[in-house]
C-alpha cells in the first residue's frame, strides 16, 4: 500500500481495510489502558497544529510551538 492515509483507502481491498481496523482497535485498547493506569497519551490537535499530552483527568498540556 503506497498511500498511508486511512481516509483514501479503497474499499475494494479487504486486506488493507482489515489491517486498518485491527490497527485502530489496538491503538484504542492501548489508550484505554494508559488512561486506566494514569499514563498520559500523546495526541495532535489538527485545528491548532500542535501536539499535546492528554492526562487521565482530562487535562491537556500543549507543547511549545517554537
Amino acid at each position: 500500500m503506497s498511500n498511508l492515509n486511512p481516509r483514501s483507502l479503497n474499499n475494494s481491498d479487504p486486506i488493507d481495510n482489515l489491517t486498518l481496523k485491527r490497527f485502530s482497535e489496538r491503538i484504542q485498547r492501548e489508550n484505554n489502558e494508559r488512561r486506566k493506569n494514569g499514563i498520559p497519551i500523546a495526541r495532535f490537535d489538527a485545528k491548532k497544529g500542535i501536539a499535546y499530552m492528554e492526562y487521565s483527568d482530562g487535562r491537556k498540556v500543549y507543547a511549545d510551538k517554537t
